[in-house]
């Protein structure tokens, strides 16, 4: 398996795995930066 996934045969499905505490956490930290354009934040 680990194999496979190195050749690229089989995706890593955890390679862009994030948990919900961090993806609310990035959204929290997004909707105070000034640098962020509103139409990104998510909520408007």
């Amino acid at each position: 398996m680990r194999q496979a996934i190195e050749e690229g045969f089989i995706l890593d499905v955890l390679a862009n795995y994030t948990t919900y505490k961090r993806f609310f956490g990035l959204i929290k930290q997004v909707e105070h930066d000034p640098q962020v354009p509103r139409s990104r934040r998510g909520r408007r």
